[in-house]
């Protein structure tokens, strides 16, 4: 299936032929502040009043309100049965969410300094862990709720993209280009890609495979994507020309995963990464 919601607030649900399903569109009425995500077999967004509005897979819809003092202008991000928002502000505030019920205790959990993009969550042994970075390189780390160290950790560099999850480890990419890899519990390991700045780029995380490795590319300012393993060091063909995030799909049946990307002359490029 294809959500699609605009910024009026309409969604469609579209089939695998791209035909819009029964009982959609639903005009919701309601202005979405940021980019929308799937959330189960849900779609979510947050709206202008500071609310996030969800419309289910069967065509039904409503509110999760918040209580927040700006609008929210990230995505909502997902995990499971959870959801974490980010209410932007100078004095910002993290909302946890699971199963639509706030799970921190004091309502909210604090930022200082203005920051971009959502935090990243990770599930690990039973205990959720979220991470949050400003734009000074600030970095908070939450184990269920609680920060894992008395005060923020602190990462050198200009912040213009948020951290990323894997399934072990926070990702966060300076704006001089040092890739940064955390651990759950803090630990920081880091490489600096030379003679690039990271702006306005973009960092992915690609899902571990059978081995339980994952891949990190980082899209950098201008047409270039580069991949790293686990261990930050690069993987063999990389540098690609690029930008955005890949996607990886096997689009030539080969039964291998190839690497899917957008150029600055508005082509799609499939490379065999074999």
């Amino acid at each position: 299936s294809l959500w699609v919601c605009t910024k009026e607030g309409t969604v469609y649900l579209l089939d695998k032929n791209l035909e819009i399903v029964k009982n959609f569109p639903i005009f919701t009425g309601m202005k979405a502040s940021a980019e929308c995500i799937v959330f189960g077999n849900k779609l979510v967004f947050p709206v202008e009043d500071g609310s996030i509005c969800e419309v289910s897979s069967s065509g039904k819809y409503g509110l999760v309100p918040l209580i927040t003092n700006f609008n929210l202008k990230a995505k909502p991000t997902v995990l499971d049965e959870y959801m974490a928002v980010y209410e932007k502000s100078f004095l910002g505030n993290i909302h946890i969410l699971r199963n639509e019920k706030n799970i921190v205790k004091e309502s909210t959990l604090p930022i200082n300094g203005i920051a971009y993009g959502s935090p990243a969550i990770i599930k690990k042994d039973g205990v959720l862990y979220t991470a949050f970075i400003t734009q000074a390189g600030f970095l908070y780390i939450w184990k269920d709720g609680v920060l894992i160290s008395e005060k923020p950790l602190m990462l050198f560099g200009i912040f213009y993209s948020n951290v990323v999850a894997g399934k072990d480890y926070f990702y966060a990419i300076s704006a001089n280009g040092v890739l940064n890899r955390i651990s759950v519990d803090g630990e920081i390991l880091k490489v600096q890609i030379p003679e690039v700045t990271v702006k306005n780029g973009y960092l992915t995380v690609l899902s571990p495979e059978e081995n339980g490795v994952e891949n990190i590319f980082v899209s950098v300012d201008g047409n270039i994507i580069y991949g790293f393993n686990q261990g930050l060091e690069l993987l063999s063909g990389f540098p690609l020309p690029g930008r955005g995030n890949p996607l990886f799909v096997d689009v030539n049946s080969d039964k291998n995963a190839d690497c899917l990307v957008f150029s600055l002359d508005n082509k799609i490029t499939a490379w065999n990464l074999r």
